[in-house]
This record gives C-alpha cells, sequence and structure tokens, in this order.
C-alpha cells in the first residue's frame, strides 16, 4: 500500500483542500492506499482521511512543518496508528510498488544492489 502523507498547519489552507486532494489521489492512483494528514486542525477532513496531530514546536510556522513528515517523532505517529499496523500485518507496509523492501515503510530504494 501507498501512504499519501500531507500537511495542514494554520489558516492559510482549510480543510477543502485537503479533501479535493485525497479526492484526486482517489481517482488517480490505482494501487492500494491510505491518505494521512497531519494537521493543528483536523475539523471538517472527510473521514476517510487517517489525521495525525501536528506538534506545536517553538519557531516552527507555516511550510516549515512539511520537515516535521522526516522526524522519528512522525514516523512512530504512523506507526501507532491501528490502519498502519493493519497493512503491516497483511505485509503491505515495508514493500515498494515493485515487492522490493528497505526493511523499514513503503520506500522504493534505491541501491544497484538491490536489484535482481
Amino acid at each position: 500500500a501507498v501512504v499519501v502523507v500531507c500537511v495542514k498547519w494554520g489558516t492559510k489552507y482549510d480543510a477543502d483542500y485537503v479533501n479535493k486532494l485525497a479526492d484526486g489521489v482517489r481517482r488517480h492512483l490505482s494501487l492500494p492506499h491510505r491518505v494521512v494528514c497531519f494537521t493543528d486542525d483536523p475539523a471538517d477532513i472527510d473521514d476517510y482521511i487517517m489525521t495525525a496531530a501536528l506538534p506545536q514546536i517553538d519557531g516552527m510556522s507555516g511550510w516549515w512543518y512539511k520537515a516535521y513528515l522526516f522526524s522519528q517523532e512522525a514516523r512512530e505517529a504512523l506507526q501507532a496508528a491501528p490502519w498502519y499496523k493493519a497493512l503491516a500485518n497483511q505485509g503491505a507496509i515495508g514493500r515498494s510498488v515493485d515487492g522490493q523492501t528497505d526493511g523499514q515503510t513503503n520506500c522504493r530504494t534505491n541501491d544497484p544492489a538491490d536489484a535482481s
């Protein structure tokens, strides 16, 4: 499964932008997937979109929160979600679309040694 992640922070963009993004993903991505939005305000985000709390970090605002997605804390938040555990139990997490694994999340490996 593919996990599509976005960030919604503040009031510049409302839940409608997240909902439209997820609708576009559903329309155009034929692979099994989940959409996750890290946000400070999950109000009005459609129910089929998973939400995760975006922490308040001193000195961070706006698009800087995108950097949070690469943190261990964000990874642990995803891995703690019940839907993530269900996908992992089905073997859908940890493999790229071509079946190779990086042993972590749904990331394609770029190491030529992994090619068979």
